[in-house]
């Protein structure tokens, strides 16, 4: 398989530029709605999703595939592909057939004119008025809060006779990834980047997906608890996971624990020399520093907030 800098030379690949990829049906450009290019990519049977992003970004995909792999974290697996010149990652489609997929924003949609439905019906002043502010609150700030998921799958799965076991398993799985994703400083688990996988009788989350933007220095997170109030967000992830250990139960706590055990330098180290082993060309040194230097800074905080949690 012919790579460029590491890519794979999709043009090389499939014996034809872009624009007879597309005319025969190989390639479908769905950019439209995003600002950088998408495409779906068929190889036989196979279905494939190409997004452009930065050569930091790419490489970051495949980095944290390889750290989450070492934690035993179930993930959506990347490589580097480009096509025509235009640079990105590449990934196999996650849908199976006979499963519905519901992302969170329809997962809380879903939820919102549920409340609507339920304020127009009910004529209990009191439970409209609990309604109402529920309703309101998912205005106020992002919706895509740990408490107000539980709220809405509850009331997606309001019809399976195991509901609550799917809803408590659910938010379980949101957990763990929330934890990953500040322990990693991922800042985009976005409303649309967790995605449920759901059978006439079981769900799941599917496996953890779009880790280009991790190893950051803003020390942000998309997904969020909501200790302060439904009006007030926290917007800073060392104070999310202060609030989040604090929100926690003993199990909850334990799996955190575990998590910084896989996620941590030694790991980061480790899984640099195996996307370079993968890729077969070294990583541009000032990413790879780049990438090095912001987790190392993010480990000595996490450090400090374990241990101030540990004199408590």
């Amino acid at each position: 398989m012919k790579r460029l800098d590491g890519f794979i030379d999709f043009n090389s690949l499939l014996g034809a530029n872009l624009e007879a990829l597309i005319k025969n049906g190989i390639v479908q450009d769905i950019t439209s709605g995003f600002k950088l290019t998408r495409y779906i990519i068929k190889i036989g049977d196979k279905k494939y999703f190409f997004k452009e992003c930065s050569y930091k970004e790419a490489i970051t995909e495949l980095i944290v595939n390889e750290m989450l792999d070492y934690a035993r974290i179930r993930n959506i697996k990347y490589d580097l592909a480009c096509i025509d010149g235009c640079y990105g990652v590449i990934s196999k489609d996650f849908k199976k057939e006979g499963y519905h997929y519901y992302d969170g924003d329809e997962i809380l949609e879903e939820y919102r004119q549920g409340l609507r439905k339920q304020m127009s019906e009910t004529e209990d002043k009191e439970f409209r008025k609990v309604l109402e502010e529920e309703y309101e609150s998912m205005y106020y700030t992002s919706n895509n809060l740990l408490e107000v998921i539980w709220n809405a799958l509850d009331y997606h799965f309001r019809d399976f006779e195991n509901k609550d076991s799917l809803v408590s398993r659910t938010m379980r799985q949101l957990c763990i990834t929330h934890m990953k994703d500040m322990l990693i400083l991922n800042q985009d688990r976005n409303k649309f980047n967790w995605v449920i996988e759901e059978s006439e009788k079981e769900a799941n989350l599917v496996p953890d997906f779009d880790h280009g933007e991790t190893f950051k220095d803003k020390h942000w997170s998309a997904l969020h608890i909501n200790p302060l109030g439904k009006k007030y967000m926290i917007d800073n992830s060392y104070k999310e996971l202060e609030k989040f250990i604090k929100w926690s139960d003993k199990s909850t706590y334990k799996v955190l624990e575990y998590l910084k055990s896989k996620l941590g330098m030694n790991n980061l180290d480790i899984a640099i020399k195996k996307v370079e082993e993968k890729i077969g060309v070294p990583i541009h040194e000032d990413t790879k520093e780049e990438i090095r230097e912001s987790f190392q800074k993010h480990q000595i905080k996490l450090e400090e907030i374990l241990e101030k949690d540990n004199e408590r």
